[in-house]
């Protein structure tokens, strides 16, 4: 019990002797407290000029990374395409100067035709016609490109192309499966007929 009532007299008295400090220490020991950041505000005041510094980075690099990409998949496409003189003992020149090979690339073309079923009906009796789709015929495109002449800045290339197509019977079926052949007889439009009498103004 004396023992608290010492400190209580203690803090009396701490107080009193704060209290009757003069007016300009109190100023002073006030302004020097409030001029000087805690250590909290400081590390509030650096993350948010990081912060800062972040979104700045992300935005530029949101503005500049899909130009860099697609500059990038560009010129990687151009020089993969690219034909030069100095690639001729190269797989990519030879490939594109002919693919009558087994390891170039083929190319394939898919024919489907329109068979008309009731050309008996269509010549007597003016019937419409009934057409029945048949394909794909299948074919091969071959090609050989000679007399090859670059330009003296590498900028053009001049050849001429000699081309054919194979027909490919394993390939060539129609959509039951019957196997299809290149001597298959067919009735089919003569699109340029119509085009040319209609620009002719004949209905016949």
């Amino acid at each position: 019990f004396n023992r608290i009532i010492e400190d209580q007299i203690l803090v009396v008295c701490i107080i009193t002797i704060d209290h009757n400090m003069s007016t300009d220490t109190n100023w002073a020991t006030s302004t020097k407290l409030m001029g000087a950041p805690s250590s909290k505000a400081r590390k509030c005041r650096l993350s948010g000029y990081i912060t800062i510094g972040l979104s700045l980075t992300l935005f530029i690099i949101s503005l500049t990374l899909p130009w860099g990409l697609l500059k990038i998949g560009e010129d990687a496409i151009i020089k993969k395409v690219t034909i030069r003189s100095a690639d001729q003992d190269a797989k990519s020149y030879n490939n594109w100067v002919t693919n009558i090979r087994d390891d170039a690339a083929a190319v394939y073309y898919r024919v489907y035709a329109y068979n008309i079923t009731n050309v008996e009906d269509v010549i007597r009796y003016g019937s419409r016609m009934q057409v029945q789709e048949i394909g794909p015929y299948v074919f091969r495109d071959y090609e050989v490109k000679y007399n090859v002449s670059f330009a003296s800045d590498m900028s053009t290339v001049q050849y001429q192309r000699y081309s054919y197509k194979s027909f490919v019977p394993e390939q060539s079926r129609d959509l039951n499966g019957k196997q299809l052949s290149e001597f298959d007889t067919l009735v089919t439009l003569w699109p340029y007929h119509y085009i040319l009498t209609g620009m002719a103004g004949h209905d016949e």
